[in-house]
């Protein structure tokens, strides 16, 4: 089994097409931690009435324009990304996915294992050596009334972001290993350099989550990141790497859910 788009002697997507693709994926990025897309679709929802009122405590009763806005947030920046893929090679994006087989879900369980060991690991090492640093999202607290309505209202926002995040980890890693065919590289060293420079530019998109701590992202995402796509390398299908993803995601926030104080 091949990878899409990067098979045969001839390459499906040119190298402009490629630079295209990833500066699609970087515009996305921008819009989406800078703010600027869900600060529009806010000031546009709260126009709809009852839409601009939350409860007194911003964070676990937010308005309903919020939510809405943070769900639209993650369709349109996945969106972005598809965009980027299908206005390159049309119809054709849809093989980076493929129905999942009984053999996927052990794929995708034994993956999010090794995700969870690594990621707890890296993070521990970030912290020492880099300071500690808080995703936003962990702020809430499970012991606080309205915090699972608020938790379970993130999950459903994770949906479609981790799934546009797929896309802005795999299209470096498909154009790097296409690069590295070209040039009659070693097929171990292209993977390994596909690998992690991918991985490496996802953990540089995360940058304003964590403060812009550079080490603290590099040590606590980069090694991850490889573990996350490692299913997609085993299956070549999209629909693996996003359900650890998303797994690995789900899990983390809730542990610091429900351990997180005051």
């Amino acid at each position: 089994m091949d990878y899409p788009f990067i098979q045969g002697q001839t390459p499906e997507i040119s190298r402009n097409g490629w630079i295209k693709i990833i500066i699609v994926n970087i515009i996305s990025v921008f819009l989406l931690a800078s703010g600027i897309i869900h600060g529009i679709l806010t000031s546009i929802l709260n126009w709809i009435p009852g839409f601009s009122h939350g409860g007194q405590n911003m964070l676990y009763q937010p308005p309903l324009a919020n939510v809405f806005a943070g769900i639209l947030t993650g369709v349109i920046f996945l969106s972005i990304n598809i965009w980027g893929f299908s206005s390159t090679v049309g119809p054709r994006w849809k093989e980076l996915f493929k129905p999942l087989k009984k053999n996927d879900f052990w794929q995708i369980l034994k993956y999010f294992i090794l995700s969870m060991v690594v990621g707890i690991v890296t993070g521990l090492i970030a912290n020492r050596l880099f300071g500690h640093e808080v995703n936003p999202a962990n702020r809430i607290q499970a012991s606080h009334p309205g915090a699972w309505l608020v938790f379970l209202e993130g999950r459903v926002e994770n949906l479609f972001q981790l799934l546009g995040e797929e896309f802005i980890a795999i299209a470096p890693f498909l154009a790097l290993l296409q690069l590295g065919r070209l040039k009659k590289w070693s097929s171990k060293f292209s993977f390994w350099l596909a690998l992690i420079v991918s991985s490496i530019l996802f953990a540089t998109y995360h940058l304003s989550t964590y403060g812009y701590n550079l080490g603290y992202a590099l040590m606590g995402l980069t090694f991850t990141r490889m573990v996350l796509t490692l299913p997609y390398v085993k299956t070549k299908n999209l629909w693996v790497s996003f359900a650890v993803h998303y797994l690995y995601d789900l899990f983390s926030f809730l542990l610091s859910f429900l351990v997180v104080v005051s």
